[in-house]
Parts: C-alpha cells; sequence; structure tokens
C-alpha cells in the first residue's frame, strides 16, 4: 500500500526516529512523527489509531493490494463530514466485492535480504443475500543491517527486521456487512534518540471490526447503521 499511495501528486509517508512509514502526509501537513492529519476509511468507515491518531505503519507495510478495488483521495479538511483526523485529507480504500463464483489465489513476493511477502484469497458469492471475501497474508524480512556509533560513542549493530501478519474479512449476509481487519507487525526501534541500550523489538496490533445494514424503504430513501470498533 505504501508504494502505491506514493504514486498520489503531494502526498508523502515518513518514517520517525521510532517507526518505518509512521505517517501520512497531504499538502505539507505533518506537525510530528505521528502525523493525525491524514484520515484512512475502509468501504468509507474510519481506521483510526487510538493512542496517536495517526501511527499507518501495519497498514503502509501490511494491507493487502489484490483486495483493493479502488482508492479515492479527498484533498483538504473533511471532519464535517468524515470526523476527527480528516484536517489535510482523506483517503477511502475500497475493496473489491465477491465474484459470481467461488475462486480462491495464491500470491507470493520474494526479494532480497530475505524479504517474502505471501497470501491467500477466497471470494464466493454464495447466493443474492451471501457474499464473502477473505484475505490473510505474512511478510517476513530480514532487513538491511544497520552499523553506527551512538550517541554514546558504542559500537553497535542492528538489522531491519520486520515479522507481519495480516486478516482481512468481508461478509455480506441478506443486508448486513462485515468487515474486519485484524494484524501484527513487529520491528525493531530505537526510543529517543540512538542508544544501542534502548534498542527492542516493538509490536504494533490493529484490530478494525465493522457492522452495517443497509435497506431500501423508499423510491429514494435507504435506511442503515453502522458499528466500528478501532483498537
Amino acid at each position: 500500500l505504501k508504494d502505491v499511495l506514493l504514486r498520489l501528486p503531494n502526498f508523502f509517508i515518513f518514517d520517525s526516529g521510532t517507526f518505518e512509514a509512521s505517517g501520512m502526509m497531504l499538502r505539507g501537513g505533518a506537525t510530528q512523527h505521528l502525523n493525525n492529519h491524514v484520515l484512512l476509511l475502509i468501504n468509507g468507515r474510519p481506521l483510526r489509531e487510538s493512542q496517536n491518531g495517526g501511527l499507518h505503519t501495519d497498514l503502509s507495510l501490511l494491507f493487502p493490494l489484490e483486495t483493493i478495488s479502488r482508492i479515492e483521495v479527498i484533498r483538504g479538511p473533511g471532519s464535517v463530514l468524515y470526523g476527527s483526523n480528516a484536517y489535510s485529507g482523506t483517503i477511502n480504500i475500497i475493496t473489491k466485492n465477491a465474484v459470481e463464483k467461488f475462486e480462491g489465489s495464491i500470491n507470493s513476493q520474494i526479494g532480497s535480504n530475505g524479504f517474502g511477502k505471501h497470501s491467500a484469497t477466497v471470494t464466493s458469492k454464495i447466493s443474492d443475500d451471501i457474499n464473502i471475501y477473505v484475505n490473510a497474508s505474512i511478510l517476513s524480512d530480514d532487513g538491511h543491517t544497520l552499523s553506527a556509533f551512538d550517541e554514546q560513542g558504542n559500537s553497535g549493530s542492528q538489522a531491519d527486521t520486520k515479522d507481519g501478519q495480516n486478516l482481512f474479512v468481508d461478509i455480506e449476509l441478506y443486508g448486513f456487512r462485515i468487515n474486519a481487519i485484524q494484524n501484527e507487525i513487529t520491528m525493531p526501534t530505537v526510543s529517543g534518540g540512538l542508544r544501542w541500550t534502548n534498542s527492542a523489538d516493538f509490536k504494533i496490533e490493529r484490530k478494525f471490526y465493522d457492522l452495517s445494514y443497509q435497506t431500501q424503504i423508499l423510491s429514494h430513501w435507504t435506511l442503515g447503521f453502522n458499528l466500528t470498533h478501532n483498537q
């Protein structure tokens, strides 16, 4: 997802001193290394990071591209329509619908330094009222090795390893729709200034669940509701 979004004009994903791909910036609106001025939506529902509001490392590195139908970008303030964080812009990720017949696929990416990303997708339109789309993926990367003297003059080295898993579920059932994302990624981090004594592995976890219902009550009227959980 990171590589796709970086194709947008005037958009930037940046690393902090602690996390990789931690923030997203539109229109030069970054105020800190954890930017909470760009709101991410999945099928119109907000993805909020409860502690800082703008830590997107897991989505930038783990979200499966094969599930995406299109990405909508709205530049400028949008908090009136979309709520908090939509200050510099809003990015809405629209996922694919289930196909008519049962379909399964496997994707694998392999690169240098032990990089590997593998995913499996299963989708089926069982009936007019039941649709299922499920994707599971794993990421592993031995990364580059950083060797340096820290601010205390101590020599050390550390590999930029990454290990992560992501599960995406989209189920439609008699007017109800369930979207769920559950993932985690572990990577090394150094808190504050570069001190090898402060280095440790850090795990980022996300749990997103959205239950919605929509029905047509009149020719020009639709009734619906959403219940969304972010953690």
